[in-house]
């Protein structure tokens, strides 16, 4: 038999070939295309993190530029660069103030700030700049953001009772004792655990400290709460001194009642926010008795039969207590209360300092409905006495370095507004102190000291 041939048509090997090479080159070409976007997206990608790394780090930069500038002192324009050629972007940085003589009210108000639902704040706009990838000739990205220095009384926040770390030697051992009820918050400022023996009797209803936690403190519901071991917001009081290159505090420690001078970097201070309203001065050249309005003085005898001493008398009863700044060679204050708790809140608030080294003791006398800001500042340990029973004084008290012992005998004391000290706080055996919060801080929220911190926040969208 002769082969069977089938005929095909012409060129069919040609078109397969062809659909082939075509197939192939479609796919060599998306393959090429894919591989080129996945370098573009890669690439892409990396630009991304890069500026997410710079809006990231000229945030962290620039809170850490105000809280260690700015936020307590006077602050000049300038850029900083995230590295030396810039590629990672800078911050243009105006000229901003101190947000501790700051009198304007949040205008953001984030619930979780330490100042809560009130407080100061001095705004700041800061420019973050960012290189513009692929860009020819080079450009920036531009991106504002509102910095805002907010600062608020510490005591006023909510903090009734705050211990800090001592700025100087300290005299006798930093802690707490006697029987200390605080309706609301405590911070303990201190490296160091706390023992049953450095709380006594102390009871809050909140507790914080920055360091290890040693004890479980009391609560005032009757049981034991661990103290809180959320890091410490960076807060700062001020400039640890008036050198043009101090730093901000921010470790807890606080110089409240007098930095130095009465310059700019002292706005923090106790006597700096005294000074601008011309006090009435008392000290130790009062030999003989003497009257300036509320305040009165005159010799008594010394307990320990030495010579006779000076005693100052200030009364919050009268119609006009100017502030009163007692220095030197007093030796006894002694405080009259106001007594009218119905129109209390209706007298201006109240401002004395006492920075005497020969300070002995601080008498309150009655119950006082007036709202009383008290610093005192000494080098030697203080009785502070009331003998009156159930008393009660709305007082933001400040005690720089010195010791205080609260001589109640068998009364309790209600102080409704708050304690800050930097030394060893005890109340007598018999005696009970309970710290209530201040409900109507008004004029108080302007005389105070006061913490500082600082919140960004991103501009608003584009509508």
């Amino acid at each position: 038999m002769k082969p069977v041939y089938i005929k095909r048509p012409k060129g069919t090997v040609l078109v397969v070939a062809l659909l082939i090479l075509v197939a192939g080159t479609v796919g060599m070409s998306s393959m090429t295309s894919l591989v080129s976007n996945r370098s573009r997206f890669v690439l892409d990608s990396e630009f991304a993190a890069q500026r997410r790394l710079s809006l990231r780090n000229s945030r962290a930069l620039a809170k850490r530029y105000f809280m260690g500038q700015a936020i307590a002192n006077t602050s000049t324009a300038k850029a900083i660069s995230l590295s030396s050629d810039t590629s990672w972007g800078k911050i243009e940085i105006p000229t901003a103030t101190s947000a501790f003589t700051s009198q304007q009210n949040f205008s953001l108000v984030n619930q979780f700030s330490p100042g809560g639902e009130s407080g100061f704040t001095q705004d700041v706009t800061v420019t973050i700049k960012h290189p513009v990838p692929y860009s020819n000739p080079a450009a920036e990205f531009s991106l504002p953001y509102r910095v805002q220095l907010k600062s608020r009384s510490p005591i006023l926040a909510g903090n009734l009772f705050i211990q800090h770390k001592p700025t100087k030697a300290v005299i006798e051992e930093v802690d707490v004792g006697g029987s200390i009820r605080v309706n609301g918050h405590a911070v303990f400022w201190t490296d160091n655990q706390l023992s049953d023996s450095d709380v006594g009797g102390f009871v809050a209803d909140s507790y914080d400290f920055p360091g290890s936690i040693g004890v479980a403190m009391p609560t005032t519901g009757g049981a034991t709460k661990i103290s809180s071991n959320f890091p410490f917001f960076a807060r700062t009081t001020g400039l640890e001194s008036t050198a043009t290159d101090a730093s901000a505090v921010s470790d807890g420690s606080f110089n409240l009642i007098e930095l130095g001078t009465t310059s700019p970097e002292s706005a923090n201070t106790l006597f700096y926010r005294m000074d601008q309203s011309s006090p009435t001065i008392v000290d130790g050249t009062f030999s003989t008795e003497f009257s300036l309005g509320a305040v009165s003085g005159a010799m008594v005898n010394d307990t320990g039969g030495g010579p006779q001493e000076l005693e100052v008398t200030i009364d919050l009863d009268a119609t006009a207590v100017s502030p009163v700044l007692i220095e030197d060679g007093v030796h006894h204050v002694k405080l009259l209360g106001y007594t009218d708790a119905g129109i209390g809140d209706s007298e201006p608030a109240s401002f004395i300092i006492i920075r005497s080294t020969d300070l002995e003791t601080i008498e309150l006398v009655n119950s006082n409905y007036r709202r009383l800001v008290l610093g005192v500042q000494s080098d030697s340990p203080i009785a502070f006495i009331s003998n009156t029973p159930l008393a009660i004084w709305r007082t933001i008290l400040t005690v720089e370095q010195a010791p205080l012992y609260l001589n109640l005998g068998t009364s309790s004391l209600t102080i409704r507004g708050g304690i800050r000290t930097d030394a060893r706080f005890v109340v007598n055996s018999g005696g009970s102190l309970i710290v209530n919060r201040e409900l109507t801080p008004d004029s108080l929220e302007l005389i105070d000291t006061r913490e500082a911190w600082i919140e960004i926040y991103p501009p608003p969208p584009t509508p």
